[in-house]
């Protein structure tokens, strides 16, 4: 993306450091807690901080500091507990991600089969890409395009047919088992689709 970065990183790994410096990025070896570690990393003039700890007590210390040092700074922060997440992008209008939330849609996706992305933000909304074959006996076989993107409310990329893809299928297409589709949507509406498109009992 051609942004500058630096990491602060108390304890770093020598792979860590080594893979990191590979690609031009400075390393600060320090507490990024102490506010002369932060203005030694350019917090004052950075457009972005990322606080990605195990420690979420520690994640919002180092979030209030870098603010009062720059109150424009965009604060991107990982917290455990979805709640407090939600409540920290609300008060202080933080970019809060949950890791039990974040974590929860991709093994979901994974138990049923589904090939899914991580989420990224679409005008408020998580939203990942998502693959997955249709299976014999699955309850999509029959439906079309556009029964599927209303049904389950996300959206149909791709499609593809035996070796044949198609970027911008028909909506009237309907689907046969073995097609695969590339899907776009909530990761509530992607569990929705795998779901029904386990093979019938």
């Amino acid at each position: 993306m051609e942004q500058d970065v630096v990491l602060i990183e108390p304890n770093p790994k020598a792979d860590l450091i080594a893979s990191i410096k590979k690609m031009g990025i400075p390393v600060i070896q320090d507490d990024a807690s102490h506010e002369v570690t932060l203005e030694s990393a350019g917090v004052r003039s950075s457009r972005a901080i990322i606080l990605c700890t195990q420690n979420d007590s520690l994640n919002l210390k180092i979030a209030l500091k870098a603010q009062r040092l720059n109150p424009k700074i965009h604060v991107i922060l990982r917290i455990f507990d979805d709640d407090f997440a939600h409540g920290l992008q609300e008060q202080f209008g933080y970019t809060a991600f949950s890791a039990t939330g974040m974590a929860a849609p991709a093994f979901a996706a994974a138990a049923s089969g589904v090939d899914m992305t991580h989420p990224i933000t679409v005008e408020g909304q998580s939203m990942s890409l998502a693959n997955l074959k249709i299976e014999s006996g699955s309850l999509l076989i029959n439906l079309t395009v556009s029964e599927i993107e209303q049904m389950y409310d996300l959206s149909v990329v791709s499609m593809r047919r035996n070796t044949l893809s198609d970027f911008h299928p028909p909506a009237d297409c309907c689907l046969s088992a073995q097609d695969v589709l590339v899907v776009l949507g909530g990761p509530n509406q992607i569990r929705s689709l795998a779901s029904a498109n386990y093979p019938t009992s």
